[in-house]
């Protein structure tokens, strides 16, 4: 059987208004630069790994929205759904939220947060078989993309391998 490819990308840089709740706030001017970074590399290399309908599953927070909405013209048919649970989300929160669409062979793209985002990555990716920046990496920084090749449906510890890891920068 055939899965569907996981992507994982952790919002672009977000700045610290003071005042604002972190769920509300906005990205960084660097952030915004990287973004457009991000829209580059998906344009060019990323629908290499999602195909041209991908499921999008982005976290309600407003930085994880701005990171989407960057990228969006360089998936213009990809289904998007907003996800509050991906915010402050579990390892296992995150495999419910995918395995679904991931499963039945759909591209899956997911925007939203460390630490969730890199516990996920770490799970699943074989620590053997994965390409050496993910398994070399001090931190998962913002903007970073992780695609991840699904081996088998049991989402257990090294179900996956980590076939690319970038991080874009504007």
């Amino acid at each position: 059987m055939s899965y569907g490819r996981l992507v994982l990308m952790r919002h672009a840089k977000s700045a610290y208004p003071v005042g604002v709740p972190d769920h509300d706030r906005p990205l960084s001017e660097r952030g915004l630069r990287d973004v457009r970074a991000a829209r580059e590399w998906f344009a060019e290399d990323g629908r290499d790994f999602l195909g041209d309908e991908p499921a999008v599953l982005v976290s309600s927070a407003l930085r994880t929205q701005q990171s989407w909405q960057g990228i969006a013209s360089s998936l213009p048919l990809a289904e998007v759904h907003q996800c509050p649970g991906i915010y402050e989300a579990a390892v296992s929160t995150l495999i419910d939220l995918v395995s679904p669409t991931v499963l039945s062979g759909r591209h899956t793209l997911v925007i939203g947060h460390n630490p969730g985002l890199e516990g996920l990555g770490d799970f699943l990716a074989d620590p053997v078989e994965s390409v050496q920046p993910w398994r070399e990496r001090e931190k998962y920084p913002t903007a970073g993309i992780l695609v991840l090749e699904i081996k088998n449906d049991s989402w257990a510890n090294g179900s996956a391998d980590a076939i690319a890891f970038v991080v874009p920068r504007g």
